[in-house]
C-alpha cells in the first residue's frame, strides 16, 4: 500500500551549511584574492558536499524519505557545481570565458540554494512530527526548479540580444540610427587642423521627453565617432551663443568654424512632426559642415523632369534627387538658352544634370555640352526610352555630339526579361521592370558596389 506521507528526519544542519557555503562563495568570488579566495571557494564546495551527504545519512529508510533526500541533496550538489564554475571563472585564462562561466555559476547557486529553501521552509511546518506530506514536496521543488529555468531563460536571452546587438525600434517617430548615407558623411568627416569629428551638442533640459526620443540615435552617432553631448542651454550660455543657439531642444552641430542648428523642441507632441525627417536633417546639416560647397545645374526648356515637389507634365519628379544634392551641400540651378547654355557651360558648374527632356536640344547647346564633357566636366545624362509606335521625339538624336564625347548610344527598344524581374501586375507586362544587384567599379556606383548583395537598383520600362 503506497501512502502519500513518509516519517523522516530532516536536519536544520545541512540547511545552514548551505547557506554558509552560498555566502562563502559570494565572498570567495567577489571580495577575497588569491590564496584567501582560493581557501574561501574550496570550503564553499566542501560545505555544499558535506551538507547533501549528511542530509542524506540522516533520511529514513522507507522510499519516500530517501525520495525527499534525494531532492534535497540535488539542491546541495547544483551549489557545489555552481562553486566549481566561480573556481573557473576566477583561473580562465581568456576573457570570453569568463562571462558564460559566471552565468553557469549564478544558475547553478542559485537554483541549488532555491530547492534547499523550499524544502527547508516546508519542513519547519513538520519538523516536530517527521511527517512529511510527499506531494507538497514535489510541488515544493518543482515551482523551486521552474521558477530558476524561468530566469535562466530571461538571462540567457538578455545576454543573447546583447551579444548579437539586435534591436527592435519601437520608436513612434525618431529613427534610432543613422542611415548609410548618413553613416557615410559622417565617417569621412574631418574637422578643423585637427582632423577630429563633427561636435553635436544636444541642447535639453534634464528629462525633457522630446530628448528621450532622439537619445538613441544620438548614441548612435557618438558610435560612430560624433563627438556628442548633452547641455541645458542655460548653464553655458557663452557655448549657446557661440552655436547660435537661444533655446533649449536645438541639436547644435560645429565642425571648424562652421556651425549648423536644428530646432527639435522640447515637447513630444512639438516634435513629433520634425522627428520623422531627424535623419535627413542630421544628413543636411552634416553635409554643409564637412563638404565643399558644389553647384549642380539642371538644363531646362526640354521638357525635362521637374526638381519642384510636383511636375505640371504629371510625370514623377526629380525632387529625390535634388534633397540628395542638398545633403550633400550643394546648391542647383537653371541651365537654358537664357542662361547661356548655347555657348558653354558656366565654369562654376561641379555638375550639369540633363533629367529626362522631351524636345530636342539646340545644336548649340549640344555643341556645349559636348565641350564641357570633353574638358573633364562631370555630367549626368538621364533619356527616357522612346515607347514603341508612338510620336516621342527623338531626343537622343540631337545629342549626338555629347554622345560620341561621352562614348555612348542610345539603342531603340526596351531592355526585358522574362527570368528576373520585378512581379508588379503579374503578367508579362512586369518583363519590362528589370533590376540589378551587381555593380562595377565606376565612381559613379562607388555606395552601390559596396553594398553588393544588399541594394538594388530597379529599372521600371
Amino acid at each position: 500500500m503506497t501512502t502519500s506521507t513518509t516519517r523522516t528526519a530532516f536536519p536544520v544542519g545541512p540547511s545552514v551549511f548551505a547557506a554558509v557555503a552560498v555566502v562563502a562563495l559570494f565572498v570567495g568570488g567577489r571580495v577575497l584574492e588569491d590564496s584567501a579566495q582560493r581557501g574561501a571557494l574550496l570550503t564553499a564546495i566542501v560545505l555544499a558536499l558535506v551538507g547533501g551527504a549528511w542530509r542524506f545519512v540522516k533520511a529514513g529508510a522507507s522510499a519516500g524519505a530517501r525520495a525527499l533526500a534525494v531532492r534535497a541533496l540535488v539542491g546541495h550538489v547544483a551549489i557545489a557545481v555552481g562553486g566549481a564554475f566561480v573556481v573557473a571563472g576566477t583561473t580562465a585564462v581568456h576573457d570570453s570565458l569568463r562571462g558564460p562561466l559566471a552565468a553557469g555559476a549564478v544558475l547553478f547557486i542559485v537554483g541549488g540554494a532555491a530547492v534547499v529553501l523550499a524544502l527547508e521552509l516546508l519542513m519547519q511546518q513538520t519538523r516536530a512530527t517527521g511527517l512529511v506530506d510527499l506531494p507538497r514536496v514535489t510541488r515544493a521543488t518543482s515551482t523551486a526548479v521552474t521558477l530558476v529555468a524561468g530566469i535562466a531563460a530571461l538571462v540567457g536571452f538578455v545576454y543573447g540580444v546583447q551579444k548579437s546587438d539586435a534591436r527592435l525600434d519601437l520608436a513612434y517617430a525618431a529613427p534610432t540610427s543613422p542611415s548609410g548615407a548618413t553613416a557615410a558623411i559622417l565617417d569621412a568627416a574631418v574637422c578643423g587642423e585637427a582632423k577630429e569629428k563633427p561636435e553635436v551638442v544636444l541642447f535639453f533640459e534634464r528629462g525633457s521627453p522630446a530628448y528621450g526620443e532622439v537619445a538613441d540615435y544620438f548614441d548612435a552617432l557618438r558610435l560612430r565617432g560624433a563627438r556628442v553631448s548633452v547641455l541645458d542651454q542655460a548653464l553655458d550660455p557663452a557655448l549657446a551663443k557661440a552655436l547660435k543657439v537661444t533655446k533649449n531642444g536645438t541639436v547644435a552641430f560645429r565642425c571648424g568654424e562652421k556651425t549648423e542648428t536644428y530646432v527639435v523642441g522640447i515637447e513630444r507632441d512639438e516634435a513629433q512632426r520634425k522627428l520623422r525627417k531627424l535623419d535627413q536633417e542630421v544628413r543636411t546639416k552634416l553635409g554643409k559642415l564637412t563638404r565643399d560647397a558644389q553647384t549642380v545645374y539642371f538644363t531646362v526648356g526640354h521638357g525635362e523632369r521637374s526638381v519642384d515637389e510636383t511636375d505640371k507634365t504629371g510625370r514623377s519628379s526629380a525632387k529625390s534627387f535634388k534633397k540628395l544634392l542638398d545633403a550633400n551641400n550643394a546648391k542647383t540651378k537653371k541651365l537654358g538658352i537664357a542662361d547661356g547654355l548655347t555657348s558653354k557651360v558656366p565654369d562654376d558648374a561641379n555638375l550639369v544634370v540633363v533629367m529626362g527632356p522631351q524636345l530636342p536640344f539646340l545644336p548649340e547647346e549640344a555643341t556645349a555640352l559636348a565641350a564641357y564633357a570633353a574638358a573633364g566636366g562631370t555630367l549626368a545624362l538621364y533619356l527616357d526610352p522612346q515607347r514603341p509606335g508612338s510620336d516621342d521625339v527623338d531626343v537622343a538624336s540631337s545629342l549626338v555630339p555629347l554622345l560620341k564625347v561621352l562614348g555612348v548610344s542610345v539603342v531603340p527598344g526596351e531592355v526585358v526579361n522574362d527570368k528576373e524581374f520585378v512581379k508588379q501586375s503579374n503578367t508579362t507586362a512586369d518583363h519590362v521592370f528589370v533590376f540589378s544587384t551587381s555593380f562595377g567599379s565606376h565612381k559613379a556606383v562607388t555606395t552601390l558596389s559596396g553594398a553588393r548583395g544588399k541594394a538594388a537598383v530597379l529599372f521600371v520600362s
